[in-house]
């Protein structure tokens, strides 16, 4: 599936400021499968780390792989909404920590928190 979306960041000044968060905002999809956030990257000349509202939708966990490159099982229908903190290094590891998100597979209803590294 094409991938289509539309998103809005800061203004070029702020990217002056080392360590000054910069505002992002994006809205993708690849067929049924939708990932959009709203927040801010942390010292984005370095890609240092994002702190974002974070959704995800469509039909299966599966698909998110297109998108994310996480390698993810086969789902029922899946919609989930919370608050992704990553912290980007890339000469050691990063850990992507998503908080507090709720959601739902199929007919059951999910939330916690998920740490990835």
């Amino acid at each position: 599936e094409p991938l289509t979306g539309t998103g809005k960041i800061g203004g070029m000044l702020a990217l002056r400021g080392e360590g000054t968060p910069f505002p992002v905002q994006a809205d993708f999809r690849s067929g049924n499968t939708r990932v959009a956030f709203d927040g801010v990257v942390n010292d984005p000349m370095k890609m240092g780390g994002v702190d974002l509202r974070l959704k995800f939708s469509g039909d299966s966990l599966g698909d998110l792989y297109e998108l994310t490159g996480v390698l993810l099982p086969d789902t029922p229908p899946f919609e989930t909404d919370g608050r992704l903190v990553a912290k980007i290094d890339t000469e050691k590891s990063s850990v992507f920590d998503y908080r507090g998100f709720n959601g739902r597979i199929g007919d059951s209803d999910i939330h916690g928190s998920l740490v990835y590294t």
